[in-house]
């Protein structure tokens, strides 16, 4: 398992047996950026503004944020360049095999 925070951006791309996937690191409870303000690993995010707590994929699992994180498409070309496109919102857990 891995994570690749994205140099300037609130999102982390996270890697398991099953592929690659994205999403934000902004809680959506009062848009704290975690990586700022939290802790992001492979086995959970947690928002420091609030205590929220979201599993790998994004879904809430305690507040008081209610809502889960929104997750980006992900592509990865033949030669392995790994594009994440944040104005595209796919279901949470959808990863891109590697």
């Amino acid at each position: 398992d891995a994570n690749v925070t994205v140099e300037g951006q609130p999102l982390v791309a996270l890697r398991d047996a099953n592929g690659v996937w994205a999403m934000t690191t902004i809680c959506t409870d009062l848009s704290c950026d975690m990586l700022q303000q939290g802790t992001v690993t492979t086995d959970q995010l947690v928002c420091d503004c609030h205590e929220s707590t979201f599993t790998p994929d994004g879904d809430v699992v305690s507040g008081p944020a209610n809502a889960p994180l929104d997750n980006f498409e992900v592509t990865i070309d033949d030669e392995g360049v790994v594009t994440i496109d944040a104005d595209s919102v796919v279901d949470p857990g959808t990863r891109i095999a590697v």
